[in-house]
């Protein structure tokens, strides 16, 4: 979506099966008013994919310039090889194909899904999930990646990037897919994540919840390496502090409310293990943080409530040998994140204690480790008819 003039013009997908469950896609267009009030737009913007292109053909990123008007969108070749493909229009009504975006051969798998792109610092940075990536390519666990790629310039018209460089994995946890990202009106790079994945089954899928968004993420480029770190209006959240206190190795932070972070610093050669449990201690996320070989490690396997066995339980973040090596760890009830070395890696997932997370023990080879503690406000909560409690 962009705002134009005093209106919200909605380019977006219409996905759709036949009689005979054969799939369609086109690309259609609304208008939104100051009121919330949507207008759909009555015939396509794109009643199809151009020849040689499947039905897969979905998800537009729209991106205003100076002389018109862009979407990038996902697609499949009918060789099936994935693809985006670039539109241009200088009215937002005709929109004409400009080719197909030069993403090397070996980033693509067998469809793209959910093509965004910004600029940080001039440089074009592409966020996008090729289905079927070979592992050759990056050895991934889940089912289907969140990748980026850095250019050094970009050519919309001629759907051209210069000089490409290395395909890298977005997130390194369990969950993240289809990150929507966007150049904020201050030029900041802002993004939110899916946190779910496609074809896997959920604890949550039972009470009719379809996953959830990650918190808003900053991009930052810092030699080529992209980073992420949540927003800075985060920390407004931060409400009761604890210092780590340890005894015998061991520090216990308890009756936390479910929202929480911890920041944590390993010194070099250290290392330390969180747990993140209820006050059963029935189940806990394990989260290493190995400071002598250089490693970040989180164990789903004892939570209490598994899924997606097929895919592993683990998930391991390799960084430099015998380096301090910092952490920030943000807990929302059944979520994860972990922002580490201010950002250049994170991993965030799901996970389903049997009761509310509020018992964070950290234990290890604690000298000089240093640690500190916030629960976070809450969301309103409501009552539902099942006696559950859900937040809104």
């Amino acid at each position: 979506a962009l705002p134009i003039d005093d209106q919200l013009f909605i380019m977006y997908t219409g996905n759709v099966r036949t009689a005979d469950w054969q799939r369609e896609s086109y690309q259609l267009g609304a208008w939104m008013d100051t009121d919330n009030h949507i207008k759909k737009l009555s015939r396509p913007l794109i009643a199809h994919a151009p020849a040689g292109y499947t039905s897969s053909f979905r998800d537009p990123d729209l991106i205003r310039t100076d002389h018109g008007y862009y979407a990038l969108i996902g697609a499949q070749t009918t060789t099936e090889i994935g693809a985006i493909l670039v539109y241009f229009s200088k009215d937002l009504t005709t929109w004409t194909c400009q080719g197909e975006l030069n993403v090397p051969a070996n980033a693509r798998g067998y469809t793209i899904e959910c093509p965004n792109l910004v600029w940080i610092d001039q440089q074009p940075v592409l966020l996008f999930c090729p289905q079927g990536l070979s592992q050759a390519t990056i050895p991934y666990q889940n089912i289907y990646p969140n990748m980026y790629l850095v250019a050094d310039q970009l050519d919309l018209a001629q759907a051209q990037f210069t000089e490409p460089h290395a395909l890298t994995q977005l997130d390194d946890g369990f969950d993240v897919y289809a990150t929507q990202a966007i150049n904020a009106p201050d030029g900041r790079a802002l993004a939110v994540s899916w946190i779910g994945l496609p074809e896997i089954s959920y604890p949550t899928d039972r009470e009719n919840w379809a996953h959830c968004l990650s918190l808003v993420k900053e991009l930052t480029l810092k030699d080529g390496h992209l980073y992420q770190n949540p927003v800075a209006a985060v920390d407004d959240l931060r409400t009761t502090a604890y210092d780590l206190v340890f005894e015998q190795q061991r520090a216990t932070v308890t009756a936390l409310n479910g929202s929480f972070e911890l920041l944590l610093t390993v010194p070099a050669d250290k290392t330390v293990t969180v747990n993140i449990a209820d006050q059963q201690e029935s189940g806990q996320l394990q989260v290493t943080v190995d400071a002598n070989h250089g490693q970040v490690m989180i164990d789903r396997r004892h939570t209490g409530n598994s899924f997606a066995e097929d895919y592993g339980q683990t998930r391991q973040v390799e960084l430099t040998a015998h380096k301090t090596i910092k952490i920030r760890l943000i807990i929302d009830v059944s979520v994860f994140e972990c922002y580490i070395d201010n950002g250049y890696s994170v991993m965030t997932g799901r996970f389903f204690l049997n009761a509310t997370p509020s018992r964070l023990n950290v234990q290890g080879d604690i000298t000089a480790v240093i640690g500190k503690v916030w629960e976070w406000r809450q969301s309103e909560h409501t009552g539902v008819d099942n006696n559950e409690t859900k937040i809104k």
